[in-house]
């Protein structure tokens, strides 16, 4: 019996060193359910916002399709920031980590620079959690302009449902 044992302590040892034991499982696609705070929702519009999400080993990539196109982001797992295109063009990086089953994703985004003004960029905080059952996902987060003429914050949650 204590021979059969050993093995077995061993792999979940090294399951949990490695943190699979700890993976989130955020692969899916998901459509906009709800929102709340300064996010608004309209649940009588035709196409609501989809999200697909594939997770790997070494990366998460997301993919927010809305009605003015089409938002990439393959964020590297190792915790390095990745550059990406806003769905308004604007030049954005951003990064991702995981905390228990949270995960959290930073984003800075530098907006047009225009002559005699300012520059001025909006750093965003999106932090995810996925229901028990995987068939919610609830972002939220915050967002605030910094620098520039104009400054602002904004700040609630969007809630995607599994399809």
């Amino acid at each position: 019996m204590r021979g059969r044992l050993l093995p077995c302590t061993v792999v979940l040892l090294l399951l949990a060193s490695t943190g699979f034991a700890q993976q989130l499982k955020f692969s899916g696609t998901y459509v906009l359910a709800g929102a709340s705070g300064d996010l608004r929702f309209d649940p009588k519009m035709k196409d609501h916002p989809i999200l697909k999400v594939v997770q790997t080993t070494d990366d998460l990539q997301t993919v927010l399709i809305e009605k003015g196109g089409t938002e990439t982001i393959t964020l590297p797992l190792n915790g390095s920031e990745a550059a990406y295109t806003t769905l308004d063009g604007e030049a954005g990086r951003a990064r991702v980590e995981t905390k228990n089953k949270q995960m959290r994703i930073r984003k800075v985004i530098q907006l047009k620079s225009y002559p005699n003004l300012p520059s001025s960029a909006i750093y965003a905080v999106e932090i995810w959690n996925l229901s028990k059952g995987g068939k919610t996902l609830k972002i939220c987060g915050d967002s605030e302009v910094r620098g520039g003429i104009v400054q602002f914050r904004k700040s609630g949650c969007q809630i995607f449902e599994r399809r």
